[in-house]
């Protein structure tokens, strides 16, 4: 009796069995029913990290965590003020420049004065020609002097012109368009030029990168240039968005049982979208039915 009980069970169990495997065939979608997807993350299309071009005491930070700041916008400055002051020395001392130059040309022009007279004065014989050579000396000697403070005044300005690219080193300004990511420094803090640790972090979202891995075999269908849809993962409304191709990792990740390979999207982000999330990535009919091997 028990072994006929043990029979009449497992003979259900086998006629549940197919039924389950029926069912699931039944229920289960093919790849001809719906495209194959992916899930991408978002990620900024650029990523700056920046930083002063040398160590310094940080005076200002004119920006937050945040901001939509514009490439050139000046974000933070160190102190500046010893440099300031040097800058008003050589200032000074240029301005002085220019009293010399004023000096030696009239100098100059007297000098010119004096030695006309004198020439003119060896024809009717009231001057020597010793004091007409000596006339003509004393012209080229100030005329000599008037070009030297000319070139003093070059090198002056050179000076002022160092030192005002000096002061513009001590401001960190934004390299391109984008939103400041974080903020490592503060004011009276002392701010290095390590590029491992910078002072601000500004990312650019518009356009957005999406990366997707998808298997190798799959991958290799698509090229550059080539468009994909997309949509926001928690989006419900299944409206679709268009996305381009810019880049097939040209080396695949093998360490998987089937070697996958990333793509990154170009998307455009007009609703302005944060970085980091996640969306789907619909494949054409043809892509997604192509067998994986």
């Amino acid at each position: 009796m028990f072994k006929q009980a043990t029979a009449r069970c497992a003979a259900m169990a086998v006629l549940l069995g197919v039924g389950g495997v029926a069912l699931a065939a039944q229920e289960a979608p093919s790849s001809a029913d719906q495209p194959l997807t992916y899930t991408g993350i978002t990620k900024p299309s650029e990523q700056r990290g920046l930083n002063f071009n040398g160590p310094g005491v940080v005076a200002q930070v004119l920006v937050k965590e945040g901001d939509i700041v514009k490439k050139g916008q000046l974000l933070a400055k160190q102190d500046d003020r010893a440099d300031r002051a040097d800058l008003k020395t050589l200032e000074a001392k240029l301005a002085s420049s220019d009293v010399e130059i004023k000096a030696d040309e009239a100098q100059a022009a007297e000098k010119k004065l004096e030695w006309d007279q004198k020439a003119e004065g060896l024809k009717k014989h009231v001057f020597s020609e010793l004091d007409a050579k000596q006339a003509e000396l004393d012209y080229t000697i100030s005329v000599a002097r008037k070009e030297m403070a000319e070139m003093d005044k070059k090198e002056k300005q050179t000076e002022v012109d160092a030192q005002n690219v000096k002061l513009q080193l001590r401001e960190l300004r934004a390299t391109t368009d984008g939103i400041v990511q974080q903020i490592n420094i503060h004011e009276g803090e002392l701010a290095s030029n390590d590029p491992k640790g910078p002072v601000m972090t500004i990312v650019t979202n518009q356009p957005l990168y999406v990366d997707v891995y998808m298997p190798a075999t799959v991958a290799k269908s698509f090229k550059p240039g080539q468009k994909l849809q997309v949509r926001y993962a928690d989006d419900h409304t299944d409206q679709w968005t268009n996305a381009e191709i810019v880049l097939l990792n040209p080396v695949a990740n093998a360490t998987t049982a089937n070697s996958s390979q990333s793509v990154r999207l170009q998307l455009e982000n007009t609703e302005g979208m944060r970085a980091g999330m996640h969306v789907l990535v619909k494949l054409p009919e043809m892509a997604s039915a192509e067998p994986l091997r």
